[in-house]
């Protein structure tokens, strides 16, 4: 296994241990948070837009109820929802924190 690079010079860590994606410990986190709530889960993502990040969820395909999965995750988050009409019957609710933004949808598509 490669040795984990410091953030602040890229030189090799001491202790050689796993590495993760910060896409993945932001799914994780999220994951274990929303399972202690009682929430659906969602598939989590990080995305680039132009500088700023954005952290989308969604629910998986088979979810019964996607409206009621975002909208629990939506009040847990405390996001607001979109008011214009982002098109097919889709439903986004979203939060920003300085440069990030966090989002969850009822579709990617």
């Amino acid at each position: 296994m490669p040795p984990v690079r410091s953030p602040a010079d890229g030189s090799p860590a001491t202790t050689p241990g796993p590495t993760i994606s910060i896409e993945d410990a932001l799914s994780a986190g999220l994951a274990r948070i929303g399972e202690a709530a009682g929430l659906e889960p969602l598939a989590w993502r990080a995305l680039d837009l132009g500088g700023d990040p954005l952290i989308e969820g969604a629910p998986p395909r088979d979810c019964a109820d996607r409206i009621a999965a975002c909208e629990g995750w939506a009040r847990l988050l405390q996001l607001e929802e979109y008011t214009f009409d982002v098109g097919d019957g889709v439903r986004t609710w979203f939060r920003c924190e300085g440069d990030w933004q966090i989002e969850v949808t009822t579709s990617r598509e």
